[in-house]
């Protein structure tokens, strides 16, 4: 890369930069789908593994926008687990 000019190498950045960009909000929707997908299961009691939803999160699910949501981010990797 060193021998290329400085046009052909921002170009190549740029290009590099915009397929990482779309990369990661790919990987953005495809977590948002999981979670969905979890909560949705974890409501459905036939489906197996998947505890229901604490009271507390019943109430977090069913608004579109609730702030305090970003205060337990670990809470889809463990979701068995109680909040500390």
């Amino acid at each position: 890369m060193a021998e290329e000019n400085p046009e052909q190498l921002a170009g190549a950045l740029e290009r590099e930069t915009e397929q990482l960009q779309r990369h990661s909000e790919e990987l953005q929707r495809e977590a948002e789908e999981a979670r969905m997908d979890w909560e949705r299961k974890r409501r459905d009691e036939s489906v197996p593994g998947a505890p229901p939803p604490t009271d507390e999160e019943s109430q977090e699910l069913g608004q579109a926008d609730h702030p305090g949501q970003a205060d337990h981010p670990g809470q889809a990797d463990h979701p068995g687990e109680p909040d500390a």
